[in-house]
């Protein structure tokens, strides 16, 4: 890349870097302030909030403990009881009927009905009360004020709504807030308060409500009259949710219950959320774990916001109090800064882009004639002019660079050509002189050729000579060794024979000795098969004795079973008879075990009888067989003898000629060594005939080099 591109993005890029390392600071900055602002304020909003609705319940649970144990209180309950009853068999017909069939006003505003002319004692103490109720409603802002018999029965309600003198137990409203208040209250001790949650409550339009109920008790502060119960419509925790201090446009705080639903309407534009709306986000489940903590993350409409929350209980119930506000509004200015600056960095890299082009033009421009003007010169244009240096910067010192570079080229283009001239006069008087020494060198070479092939000649006939007398050499040795050997070998035999022929008459007579006594073995062996023969009848007449003695046993032990039988028909009689008979047949068991022992020993007796003469009958024959071979041997080893005296007369007589063979070959080995050494001589004055021609040749060709150097 060329230095007019390189220098304008360089200064760009160290433009641009510092440029996006400042922009990128200040906005990582502005927003963790932002968030940390943020964060703080809304962490104040939830609690704030949540502060405010907790005193409202406890403002309205402390008016109800009040109310409740006020005269007029009790005196209302007392009085709307007693005209209660004189309503007749359907007190609950006989007042819907009145205050809400035949209400003359619309169903929002049943309340403004004062008095009914039915000349009940009811409709007059409600003339009496309901104004002193309705100023209450208005002034805590409740939706609903009942007073409830302690048989469930609504004795009196201020808003007259579909549920006015109704029995809490009904289907209709067995399950709702009002009725759970009620069993609760209706058992609990003055001054306890009972609360149930926000729930749709039919009877009120289906609108999200609350109840809250305490008992009333008599003077006496012991019999229970009743329970008075107040509704808190979703209305109030609106107001106070809803709010905007401190929301801006997109911030929210809203309540969640334990069942995942909110129990506020939001604020940004969905008209009834309330026990609509399902959130089951991280810092509701944590809010609801207890848990108080700030987060950026997507709330219930999937948008990214940051949170605050805090837990919330009142009585029994528990919630999740959350306060957001989208992270867009929130880091609105970081981001502002964010555009701004990448605009700023996009303007600062065009100006330093138009700077960088100034400068490199400035720069690049002489620097390219330079260039030029040095390739010019380095292609040997050294007429090429150079212009003055114009300032004196580093371009400028180039120029005069560049002057003393192209003086000093043209120096040394003049020397050049001196030194070329003299050495193509060098180069012409050593040519002359090389062709001299040519000629010189090879009438020399072809004389020391002829003395070297001379000298190969004599060299390749003395080593011929000397091969053919190392080789007759060789084999007159090899020959006088075998000679000598086969001498020796030949006495060896003839030793071998005389103690081959002694050892053959000491066999003979040997083998005549073991013949003798192989005939004595046989005849001893005879024997000794006779008396085994003898013991197997032995044994065989023992054994039909025993079997006969095993059989007078068995006869006498069946005799002394009998005998038994016998002394046992006797009975006592007979009892020194059985003790006989016992031993008797004791004595027999006894006999027939030592017989068949016997037995057993003689069967091992007849067998081991019967083997032995098996094998002295082996053994006979053995030994007859060894007496055949032993007279075979005598007769072969006699024959030997004879050979054998033959093998050492002859063995002497070649032995004899052995001798003079050796002596011979001796004197032939004698004469090739003589020629061995002749050789040598001549082998070694043609190795220095070739060595004094080697050296001349050497000679000659330092002497000839050195000419040869020196031109």
């Amino acid at each position: 890349m060329s230095l007019r591109r390189v220098i304008p993005a360089v200064i760009a890029l160290i433009a641009i870097v510092a440029t996006a390392v400042t922009a990128i600071s200040s906005y990582v900055i502005a927003r963790d302030a932002l968030n940390e602002g943020a964060t703080d304020k809304l962490f104040a909003l939830a609690s704030s909030r949540q502060s405010e609705l907790n005193q409202y319940l406890v403002s309205v649970r402390e008016d109800l403990v009040i109310q409740a144990d006020s005269p007029a209180i009790r005196q209302a309950m007392k009085l709307f009881g007693f005209a209660w009853s004189d309503l007749g068999n359907s007190p609950e017909k006989t007042l819907q009927n009145i205050y809400i069939a035949q209400n003359p006003n619309p169903a929002d505003k049943r309340d403004q009905l004062l008095q009914a002319q039915d000349g009940s004692t009811w409709s007059d103490i409600h003339h009496q009360y309901h104004p002193w109720m309705e100023k209450l409603l208005h002034a805590r802002g409740y939706a609903d004020i009942f007073l409830i018999s302690q048989d469930g029965d609504i004795l009196y309600s201020e808003a007259k709504r579909d549920d006015f003198a109704a029995r809490l137990g009904d289907p209709e409203l067995a399950k709702t807030g009002l009725a759970r208040v009620f069993n609760e209250a209706s058992n609990a001790q003055a001054g306890n308060v009972a609360f149930a949650d926000f729930t749709l409550y039919g009877p009120a339009a289906g609108s999200s409500n609350a109840f809250l109920a305490t008992p009333v008790f008599a003077d006496d502060g012991t019999t229970r009259m009743g329970v008075f119960a107040v509704e808190v419509p979703i209305a109030r925790v609106n107001d106070i949710l809803q709010r905007n201090d401190g929301l801006g446009k997109t911030g929210e705080v809203y309540l969640v219950g334990q069942d995942l639903l909110m129990r506020n309407d939001s604020r940004m534009g969905d008209a009834h959320t309330s026990l609509q709306r399902r959130i089951d986000t991280k810092q509701v489940r944590d809010a609801l774990a207890g848990k108080t903590g700030t987060m950026e993350d997507l709330n219930y409409r999937d948008d990214s916001v940051v949170s605050s929350y805090v837990p919330m209980s009142f009585a029994d119930t528990k919630w999740a109090m959350v306060a957001e506000i989208d992270s867009d509004e929130i880091f609105a200015p970081a981001i502002w800064m964010r555009n701004f600056s990448l605009m700023l960095l996009a303007g600062v890299a065009a100006i330093a882009v138009l700077v960088g082009l100034s400068l490199g033009r400035g720069i690049t421009r002489p620097l390219t004639q330079a260039v030029s003007l040095m390739e010019r010169l380095a292609h040997g244009e050294l007429d090429v002019a150079i212009p003055e240096a114009q300032s004196r910067n580093a371009v400028g010192r180039i120029f005069e660079t560049l002057n003393l570079f192209q003086g000093n080229l043209r120096e040394n283009a003049r020397l050049t050509a001196e030194r070329e001239a003299e050495s193509q006069r060098k180069l012409n008087r050593a040519e002359e002189i090389r062709r001299s020494i040519d000629k010189f060198r090879n009438r020399s070479d072809e004389a020391l050729q002829a003395v070297q092939q001379a000298s190969n000649s004599m060299r390749s006939s003395a080593t011929v000579m000397g091969e053919t007398v190392s080789q007759t050499n060789l084999l007159s040795n090899n020959v006088v060794a075998a000679a000598r050997q086969a001498s020796g070998n030949v006495k060896s035999v003839a030793t071998a024979a005389e103690q081959l022929s002694a050892s053959i008459l000491e066999i003979s007579e040997q083998a005549q000795k073991s013949s003798d006594i192989a005939q004595g073995a046989v005849t001893r062996t005879n024997e000794s098969n006779k008396l085994v023969q003898t013991l197997a009848q032995s044994a065989d007449r023992i054994g039909e004795v025993v079997t006969l003695i095993n059989d007078i046993a068995g006869q006498t032990n069946l005799l002394a079973l009998n005998a038994t039988i016998e002394a046992a028909r006797a009975g006592d009689a007979g009892k020194g008879f059985a003790v006989v008979a016992g031993e008797v047949k004791s004595l027999a068991a006894q006999t027939s075990r030592a017989t068949s022992e016997i037995s057993d020993q003689i069967v091992t007796i007849q067998t081991a009888t019967h083997e032995a003469v098996l094998s002295m009958q082996a053994i006979s024959n053995v030994i007859g067989d060894i007496n055949t071979i032993g007279t075979t041997i005598a007769a072969s080893v006699e024959q030997q003898g004879a050979a054998t005296r033959d093998i050492a007369r002859n063995t002497q007589q070649s032995a004899q000629g052995t001798d003079e063979v050796t002596r011979n070959i001796a004197g032939v080995s004698d004469a090739a060594k003589r020629s061995e050494a002749a050789t040598a001589d001549v082998t070694s004055a043609a190795d220095s005939l070739a060595r004094q021609a080697d050296n001349l040749r050497r000679e000659i060709d330092v002497f000839l080099g050195e000419i040869q150097d020196s031109k």
